[in-house]
C-alpha cells in the first residue's frame, strides 16, 4: 500500500511564465499581474489533480508497505534518472539504503516501476517498517499539448473570473486527456 507523497523539494517558479501568458492574453499592462500569476498557479493545481501527475519537477518521498509496491510507483512522470534513493529498515533495526545497481527503474509512458534484475532478490525489512523511494518527479520541459491546455484555461478563468458552468467536455479535457495517470 503507498502513502501521500512527502514533497522534499518543492517546485520552484511557475509553470509557464508571466510574459508568454500576457502574450497570449494580449495583455500589455501589469495591472493584471498578479492575478494572472495566481490563474497560472490555480490551473498548474487542477491539471495536476485533473491528471494525476507533478507538472513541475520536484523531489518526493514515497512511502509503502512492502516491495512488491514498488511494480506501480504511484507519482509520475518520471525520467530514466529519476530514483534518488530506496531506503528501508533491515530486520535489525538497522536503516539500509539500497546501491542503486541492485534495481532498475522501467519506464512505460506516465507509468513506472522498480523492478529487480533476473535473479535478484529484495531484502529482508522489519516488520511494521516501510519502503521509501526518494524520487524526482515531473517535467523537466511540459509538453505542448499541456502547455496549451493551461494557456486555454487561463485565459477561460482570466475571461471569465464569475463562478458557473462553462459547458460539458472541453478543449482543456481533450488536450490533457493522454496525459491522465491512475483513470
Amino acid at each position: 500500500m503507498w502513502y501521500a507523497p512527502t514533497v522534499i523539494t518543492a517546485a520552484s517558479g511557475l509553470v509557464v511564465s508571466l510574459s508568454d501568458v500576457k502574450a497570449r492574453l494580449r495583455e500589455d499592462a501589469s495591472d493584471e499581474d498578479a492575478l494572472i500569476q495566481d490563474l497560472i498557479s490555480e490551473v498548474t493545481r487542477a491539471a495536476e489533480s485533473y491528471c494525476n501527475i507533478y507538472l513541475q519537477q520536484r523531489t518526493v518521498d514515497v512511502l509503502c508497505d512492502d516491495w512488491g509496491d514498488l511494480c506501480r510507483l504511484p507519482v509520475g512522470p518520471l525520467a530514466s534518472d529519476a530514483v534518488q534513493s530506496i531506503s528501508y529498515v533491515d530486520p535489525d533495526g538497522v536503516s539500509q539504503t539500497l546501491d542503486a545497481a541492485a534495481y532498475e527503474l522501467r519506464l512505460n509512458g506516465l507509468d513506472a516501476e522498480i523492478r529487480l534484475p533476473v535473479g535478484a532478490s529484495w531484502p529482508s525489512i522489519e516488520t511494521g517498517s516501510r519502503v521509501t523511494a526518494r524520487l524526482q518527479a515531473g517535467y523537466a520541459e511540459l509538453p505542448l499539448d499541456v502547455r496549451l491546455a493551461l494557456y486555454e484555461q487561463i485565459a477561460t478563468r482570466f475571461e471569465h473570473r464569475e463562478a458557473g458552468k462553462m459547458g460539458g467536455l472541453t478543449g482543456w479535457e481533450n488536450l490533457l486527456v493522454n496525459y491522465r495517470r491512475g483513470v
